[in-house]
């Protein structure tokens, strides 16, 4: 669902805030915007995974993790999986930029969510307003200034495995990985999927990604593990190393410390 918000005062009896676009459980079709939008948007992602380009960094935006867009700053960003679905706000307002600055959402990219659910509820909320009274722009505006508050202190952001420059094959490569990181993955398989050899994909994977196929394989599973870790605190260490594809606990345990240089438990503890 997309609601786009018509606000009719304009010049000096503008709104400080303003709300134009609204989504809820939207399924994402690609998008190209070379000149961005007029707009501030944050996206999260409910589920699946997609790909952001920002300044021509491209990078892996998945469940439970989202996007800022600053108003024109050039952007495109596609599904990696047939179920992307997000929800987002479009906003502006004279009060955006100097709030956005002191909410430390300085930059567009990527962050992750430390409660899944506050966003989508708050977008919940603003629908809820706008199909009760259409005309109710300082409700919603309001229910914005309130998303915004509480993001905050809710994103932080994240380290991300997936800059690369755009290529098909690679594309394929890397959401073959994005969809069965969780289970045995041969590099054989991942290159199958590509339509390629094992040979042709290590060289162009390595050309477009500036890594090895099995090290971003394993980072993808170390950065779902980190997200696991965070979101279910009570979960064994144990269930999280096989959900993630490691071989063990043991494994798991030996290979987040090397990327992480902490331990599973020792990183929820931490953070």
């Amino acid at each position: 669902m997309i609601i786009t918000l018509s606000n009719r005062k304009r010049g000096k009896d503008a709104m400080p805030l303003e709300v134009n676009l609204l989504g809820y459980d939207h399924e994402q079709e690609p998008i190209d915007r070379p000149r961005g939008m007029p707009l501030y948007q944050w996206f999260y992602c409910e589920r699946g995974s997609g790909s952001l380009t920002v300044d021509d960094q491209r990078m892996i935006i998945r469940e439970k993790q989202g996007f800022l867009l600053h108003p024109h700053v050039t952007h495109t960003y596609q599904p990696l999986s047939d179920d992307w679905t997000v929800h987002f706000v479009g906003f502006k307002g004279p009060l955006c930029a100097n709030l956005l600055m002191n909410l430390g959402m300085y930059d567009s990219g990527a962050y992750y969510f430390s409660d899944p659910d506050f966003f989508r509820d708050r977008i919940a909320d603003m629908l809820h307003l706008y199909m009760r009274d259409r005309q109710d722009h300082n409700g919603i505006a309001a229910a914005c200034f309130h998303l915004l508050l509480g993001l905050s202190e809710r994103i932080k952001h994240i380290e991300h495995i997936g800059v690369y420059n755009s290529n098909p094959i690679v594309d394929r490569a890397i959401a073959t990985i994005e969809r069965r990181y969780m289970e045995p993955l041969p590099i054989g398989d991942i290159a199958a999927e590509a339509g390629v050899s094992n040979e042709y994909l290590c060289g162009l994977f390595k050309k477009n990604v500036g890594q090895t196929v099995h090290h971003f394989l394993t980072i993808t599973r170390v950065v779902n593990a980190r997200l696991q870790l965070l979101q279910f605190p009570d979960k064994p260490i144990g269930d999280i190393a096989a959900d993630c594809g490691f071989r063990s606990a043991s494994h798991f345990c030996s290979v987040f410390r090397k990327y992480t240089g902490d331990t599973p438990a020792k990183y929820r503890q931490t953070h």
